[in-house]
């Protein structure tokens, strides 16, 4: 029999039986690499969708005034703003109500970071961007506290996985004192 391969190899049944392993194992690599690029392309896709929906979220009217409320609320109870809070909440105060359905804007929209990055939906690049803002600071200081006291379930997790991406703001709290000042 010819002896095709320089090494000798292709001349029984099992270095035949190599060479498809071989080839096998390479295609199985590339489909792998090619997979990994799509995966890398569909994440980008996913966030260049998810980019203006979180801007608008954060820009909005809505989320200024629920951040200078929550920080009004703390600054002006800077000892006992959770139990204040809470107390007037059960007792059905139109006030604490607001301050609740403030929280819950605030809460969810850094938990929704949060719940992306965890499940690998966003990257962590794109996850700091995004949480990468000054009411960062109002949901650790103000936020996470209310939630706690109220409804820690999904509190502690979203936190662990937002201190992973960022402590605090630089300037967040500050810049809400000083824009806090009422007139």
């Amino acid at each position: 029999m010819n002896n095709w391969w320089p090494t000798g190899l292709g001349t029984t049944a099992d270095d035949w039986a190599l060479l498809v392993t071989f080839m096998t194992a390479l295609a199985a690599a590339i489909t792998s690499f090619t997979s990994l690029i799509g995966v890398r392309n569909n994440r980008i896709l996913i966030e260049a969708t998810l980019w203006p929906d979180f801007n608008r979220r954060y820009k909005n009217e809505e989320m200024g005034q629920a951040l200078r409320e929550l920080a009004y609320w703390y600054f002006d109870h800077p000892s006992d703003f959770v139990d204040l809070w809470l107390d007037e909440l059960k007792r059905g105060e139109a006030r604490a109500k607001q301050l609740d359905a403030h929280r819950r804007l605030v809460s969810m929209f850094f938990i929704d970071i949060a719940s992306l990055y965890r499940d690998e939906i966003i990257s962590q690049r794109f996850a700091k961007f995004l949480a990468n803002q000054a009411g960062l600071n109002i949901f650790y200081s103000v936020v996470v506290p209310m939630n706690m006291a109220h409804r820690p379930e999904r509190t502690k997790e979203a936190v662990r996985y937002l201190r992973k991406l960022h402590t605090q703001v630089e300037g967040g709290m500050v810049d809400l004192r000083k824009v806090g000042q009422r007139k």
